[in-house]
């Protein structure tokens, strides 16, 4: 009686906080507010869960955590195998030379949704420091399990942008992981740095830097792919 009390209770909160998220997000030009609030309510609406020890020593623990992270991520195989049909369907309608780009930014959405560990490590320095180890190896240690997913990932959209170029096919998964990172190692923004005024009033530098530094690796790498396919 008490746990459907607090259902009852989340469930009429939840509207309220994801639209003052939306408002936050806006504010802040930071959309990793909502994403993060809706990566919960995600969690959350799968209701079921077992807990288990952890497996192996060393970085080894993490790793198997982080697997068991991706594997467990609600929803993850509908959204990887939806978009999978994204290329098969823009082959039929696109230019060749362009299926490589369009399937490095599907990929780049598939990885993202896999990465949920690796931004709670980024973005925790108290959790980084319990962990032990340096940034570095403990970054690359959650950057892993999503890049297994790309990669299989790849394989399977190969068959609707094949012929491709080699080094077309090794950045599809390298580049959607380096993405990924490159968005949740962002710095945090300072909001008292400098700004500069627009017809809407001033705003922080640091700010419209948090906002591209994601996308604009992800443009770069398109670029790439339709050099690459030219």
């Amino acid at each position: 009686m008490l746990f459907a009390s607090h259902e009852a209770r989340r469930q009429r909160e939840a509207p309220p906080r994801l639209a003052a998220a939306v408002q936050v997000a806006g504010t802040f030009l930071d959309p990793g507010l909502l994403l993060e609030l809706l990566d919960e309510r995600r969690w959350r609406a799968a209701r079921r869960g077992r807990s288990r020890p952890g497996a192996g020593t060393g970085w080894a623990a993490p790793l198997h955590a982080d697997v068991r992270r991706v594997v467990r991520t609600p929803g993850l195989a509908v959204f990887a195998v939806g978009l999978l049909l994204v290329p098969y369907v823009a082959a039929v309608v696109v230019p060749p030379a362009a299926l490589p780009a369009i399937a490095a930014v599907v990929a780049c959405a598939v990885t993202g949704r896999a990465a949920a560990g690796l931004r709670t490590v980024a973005r925790s320095a108290p959790l980084r420091r319990a962990m032990g180890g340096t940034d570095r190896v403990l970054l690359t240690v959650h950057l892993l399990a999503p890049l297994a997913l790309a990669a299989v990932w790849t394989a399977a959209v190969l068959p609707a942008i094949a012929p491709v170029h080699p080094v077309a096919v090794a950045l599809l998964p390298v580049g959607a992981v380096a993405v990924v990172l490159w968005r949740t190692t962002r710095p945090a923004p300072d909001y008292g740095a400098a700004v500069f005024e627009t017809g809407f009033g001033a705003v922080p530098i640091d700010l419209i830097r948090g906002l591209v530094r994601g996308p604009d690796l992800l443009a770069v790498l398109v670029a790439v792919h339709l050099l690459l396919a030219a």
